[in-house]
């Protein structure tokens, strides 16, 4: 989503394409362009659709056996390890023990959630957000997660930018991105890291959209930025209720990006607690 125009692109349940996020890229551009016979250019596309258009425009192509580890293929090296083969039958055996035991399964907590966040700012203090995800394991054939949706994965807007993680259909429910997004511009103190908890306790944790979801399902993660024009200041935020979440970021004035893993204080419970804080660059 481009931060200075509001226009937002995106794909979904998209296979052959190398950087699906490319792909979403050419949505959001197509808006700037006149369209043949009056048409509207689209806002999302999904499938075939989606894959025909990324093509169309330049993007990669690949095939499933170049993004497995054992093969030889885009990366161009060959990393050959039996995780990815256990992690995919320690879940196959999960769903299939719910289906056959009529158990209560398993919890979001315990499925591998694998969204990648991006927020930038631009030496004219344009901001934008981008996000792309594979979502969780053994997903429903067609799911298009909260990445794919506009205001739930992410969002830009004058002077900030948002990126959601966490369990999708709950942050689609509540639109968390752009819940986030007000809470930021209609802070009235221009303490950010006030407005950004009041997001994640009233809009997220005790959201009346997710009273019938378990306390300890309702996971999280967002990443922020608030950009000052006038005094060129920059803050970047990040909170989450999932036990930890990954975060990096890199200014101008850095040699190397910096990286560090958040995590919630102890005694904390996932879903039930969450943590937010700052960064002033």
């Amino acid at each position: 989503m481009d931060g200075r125009s509001l226009d937002w692109g995106a794909v979904g349940a998209l296979q052959g394409i190398k950087n699906p996020i490319k792909a979403a890229e050419c949505v959001l551009t197509s808006q700037t362009r006149q369209q043949p016979c009056g048409l509207i250019a689209p806002n999302l596309l999904v499938g075939e659709g989606a894959r025909d258009y990324a093509l169309s425009n330049g993007c990669v192509g690949c095939v499933a056996s170049d993004l497995m580890t054992g093969n030889l293929g885009v990366f161009g090296v060959k990393c050959f390890d039996q995780r990815s083969k256990q992690t995919y039958c320690k879940y196959k055996r999960l769903l299939e023990s719910e289906v056959n035991d009529k158990s209560d399964g398993f919890s979001v907590k315990q499925r591998r959630l694998d969204t990648v966040g991006a927020i930038c700012v631009d030496w004219e203090g344009n901001v934008a957000a981008g996000a792309s995800s594979g979502g969780i394991h053994l997903k429903p054939s067609g799911r298009i997660g909260q990445a794919a949706l506009m205001g739930c994965g992410v969002w830009a807007q004058k002077c900030m930018a948002i990126a959601t993680t966490g369990a999708g259909e709950y942050l689609t429910k509540t639109m968390f991105a752009k819940e986030c997004a007000n809470q930021l511009l209609d802070t009235s103190d221009a303490n950010n890291l006030n407005a950004l908890s009041k997001a994640f306790k009233e809009g997220f944790i005790d959201s009346p959209l997710l009273e019938n979801i378990a306390a300890e399902d309702r996971l999280a993660g967002v990443l922020a930025l608030y950009h000052d024009k006038d005094s060129a200041h920059t803050e970047l935020l990040w909170g989450h209720s999932t036990h930890s979440m990954c975060c990096g970021y890199m200014s101008s004035s850095h040699s190397k990006p910096k990286a560090f893993v958040s995590q919630l204080p102890v005694g904390s419970k996932p879903g039930l607690h969450f943590k937010v804080e700052a960064i002033n660059e």
